[in-house]
């Protein structure tokens, strides 16, 4: 078994990364594997001092006849060996139509959860070992991503407020198998591992064996290969925080500074800003080149790019920050239009409101600004709605501007155009562009008789 015996790989692994001490609870989650138990037993031989509180974790997926067998074993092994035990049915009634893995993985860690917060384990324990590294890192690899990616599976992990460990991850599966045999470790076969429609176990039966044929060592390479790219990840971490925080500052991305890093840095960058900073982990490489494009293009001084369904970025002159995408009220933006009823106010933002008021019911009030204008009474009702791409206001010289042009004239931010309301005619034609610039009517000579007189008023620091 090589110059080591496992149990003193598992102790020396526990010793290295102090993961925890003999006064801690740790949740243990067995499923009945060969991995799950043989990390049991490696569990129950550390000495004394050094051995933690254990609790038994273990889910019935209620998937295999098997299940009822394996958790009737595991109740009599806790028994025998005085450990706490804890049971969680995944019954079939709950069970997806399809998806099972990934929900039944789900279940469990929902479970591990629960029962870290009942038993005040700070440390849940896992037996993923170095086969499973490979697997999943040739899995990775296949399927393309991110360089980060490919550093597999993390010895240790953030979970929740606590802490997820793999003290067997540098371990072999024949080395795990070998100890279990030799040691008489009962376990049980999972029938569906042999399942090849399963992708990892297609890797596990038959790409990882290959590749060991062309070299017996390849778990072991691709171990050593893991944990050079996690030190290299980490240091080149650091280093790119440095130039974050050069180049920004609460959130915002200097673009004055940025745009003076090498083209190279520029995306390093701006990817670890994006993730560290405001948590978009799932940014494609073809969405990095349009925020690259965009925030590199001073020809475009502002613009947004939706990231997902919740964040956008916003890139204004000489900064580029991320915020939630404005979500406009659905009555509203469901609805054409809001009629605007004379003499009644509409609220259109926090602190402000605007009516269609008659000139002798304008309020004498400090804190409202009044537009008078007269209206062919066949423009009314009128009507109150959001502006949109095709908008345009009417200019006295017959000319038509398009809202747009408007609002861009006037640099008003991505974030205020898309709040930007306008009040239109009952034909939909935009006559205001509410606290902007209103439109242009031509008046017959006997405007005074045959129109309507009004005001419009923007009134602030009230509602309706």
């Amino acid at each position: 078994m090589g110059k080591l015996t496992l149990q003193a790989k598992f102790e020396r692994n526990l010793a290295q990364y102090r993961f925890f001490n003999s006064q801690e609870t740790v949740v243990l989650a067995v499923s009945t594997g060969i991995d799950s138990m043989t990390l049991l037993e490696l569990f129950l031989r550390l000495p004394q001092n050094k051995r933690p509180q254990i609790v038994i974790a273990h889910v019935n997926h209620e998937l295999r006849a098997q299940s009822v067998q394996e958790e009737e074993y595991l109740r009599l092994f806790c028994r025998r060996h005085q450990l706490k035990l804890v049971v969680k049915h995944w019954p079939l009634s709950d069970h997806p139509n399809s998806g099972v893995e990934v929900a039944a993985r789900d279940f469990r860690y929902q479970f591990f959860a629960e029962l870290m917060k009942q038993t005040h384990a700070k440390i849940l324990v896992t037996a993923h070992q170095a086969n499973d590294q490979a697997e999943t890192i040739l899995m990775k690899l296949t399927r393309g991503g991110q360089l980060s990616q490919l550093a597999g599976i993390a010895n240790q992990r953030k979970f929740g407020d606590n802490y997820l460990i793999r003290p067997l991850i540098n371990i072999p599966r024949s080395q795990i198998k070998q100890f279990a045999e030799h040691e008489q470790v009962k376990w049980f076969e999972d029938v569906t591992n042999a399942d090849l429609t399963i992708q990892r176990n297609r890797y596990r039966h038959q790409i990882v064996p290959s590749l060991q044929k062309e070299n017996v060592a390849v778990i072991a390479h691709i171990t050593d290969y893991q944990q050079q790219l996690t030190d290299l990840l980490k240091f080149a971490h650091t280093q790119v925080e440095r130039i974050i925080e050069q180049v920004s500052a609460e959130h915002q991305l200097n673009v004055d500074l940025y745009l003076k890093l090498t083209q190279t840095s520029q995306k390093i960058v701006l990817r670890q800003w994006l993730e560290n900073d405001h948590d978009v982990t799932d940014i494609s490489q073809a969405q990095l080149a349009e925020i690259y494009q965009l925030i590199n293009n001073s020809a475009k001084p502002q613009g947004m790019i939706r990231l997902n369904q919740e964040l956008a970025l916003i890139k204004e002159y000489h900064f580029a920050w991320v915020e939630k995408i404005s979500k406009v009220d659905k009555s509203t933006a469901n609805s054409s239009q809001t009629v605007l009823e004379l003499d009644h106010w509409q609220t259109i933002s926090q602190g402000e409101s605007i009516g269609i008021i008659t000139p002798k019911n304008v309020p004498n009030e400090p804190n409202v600004e009044v537009t008078d204008m007269w209206l062919p009474k066949a423009a009314f009702p009128l009507q109150l709605r959001f502006w949109q791409p095709q908008d345009s206001l009417l200019l006295k010289n017959g000319r038509h501007q398009l809202v747009r042009r408007i609002l861009i004239d006037q640099k008003l931010s991505n974030a205020e155009r898309q709040q930007q309301m306008v009040v239109t005619n009952c034909d939909d034609q935009v006559i205001w562009v509410v606290g902007r610039k209103f439109g242009w009517f031509a008046r017959p000579t006997d405007y005074q008789e045959i129109w309507q007189h009004v005001a419009f008023v923007r009134r602030f620091g009230r509602g309706e």
